[in-house]
This record gives structure tokens, C-alpha cells and sequence, in this order.
């Protein structure tokens, strides 16, 4: 971690309500972006086997549905990031504030549908290493 935000356990626990907000715009937008891609490659087969003319326009869709979904996706992304939070899985709200503990930097982490940031981890071990704050 470079010379960035550090927060409070008081900070992250304030910021959750956006948090949750943000998360659940992401995880739409990849719902969207995967079922997109899913009907993307059904129609893609589609195409290149019956010659449909409607396939095309479908396609066109498609692939119109995929983008916004990605820009949606990388938007939200984009407000974490210019937050100093990584988003370490969207699917399960897995977040880590940069924080400091006794000196030393370490990520306060957090898991979509825990009441409030109740867990730290060293800036070299993942999930499996939160301990309880």
C-alpha cells in the first residue's frame, strides 16, 4: 500500500451504507453482463447455423447490453478504486479498507451482510487470515 487513505474502523463502518449501495449496483451489472454474454454466444451459434436475418439485430443487442453492463460495472469499480478500497469479489461483497494497526498497515476487512467491519488482515495474507478486530 502506497501513501494512501487509511481509515478508521469508525470511517469504514460509516462509509457501509454506500458500500452496500455500490456493491449491489455491481453485482446487478455483472448479472447483466454474464447473462449478456450467455445470450451472446447462443446467438453467436444461432448465426452461424440457420442464417436467421433477426439474429444479427438480436446480436446487436446483445452485445449493446454487454457494454452498458460493463460500463456500469467498471463505474462503480471506479468509485472504490478513487476511494483507496479494493473490491476483492463482487459476487460475495468482499471489500478491505486500508487501515492501521498498532503502526503498522493492514486491511480492515468486510464481507457483504456482516453488520459492521469486524475483522483486520495483514496487507500480505488474504480472507483466510482476518482476525477479529
Amino acid at each position: 500500500m502506497s501513501e494512501e487513505k487509511l481509515y478508521t474502523v469508525e470511517e469504514a463502518n460509516d462509509m457501509l451504507p454506500w458500500v452496500v449501495e455500490q456493491l449491489g449496483i455491481a453485482a446487478e451489472a455483472a448479472d447483466r453482463l454474464s447473462e449478456a454474454r450467455s445470450d451472446q454466444a447462443e446467438l453467436e451459434g444461432l448465426s452461424r447455423s440457420n442464417g436467421h436475418g433477426d439474429i444479427d439485430s438480436r446480436l446487436s443487442d446483445v452485445r449493446a447490453d454487454a457494454l452498458r453492463a460493463l460500463d456500469a460495472l467498471r463505474s462503480v469499480l471506479d468509485e472504490f478504486e478513487a476511494r483507496g478500497i479494493p473490491v476483492r469479489d463482487v459476487d460475495s461483497g468482499l471489500i478491505d479498507f486500508p487501515g492501521e494497526r498498532d503502526g503498522k498497515k493492514v486491511w480492515l476487512c468486510w464481507r457483504m451482510g456482516e453488520p459492521e467491519v469486524g475483522f483486520w488482515h495483514e496487507t500480505n495474507t488474504g480472507f483466510t487470515g482476518r482476525q477479529p478486530l
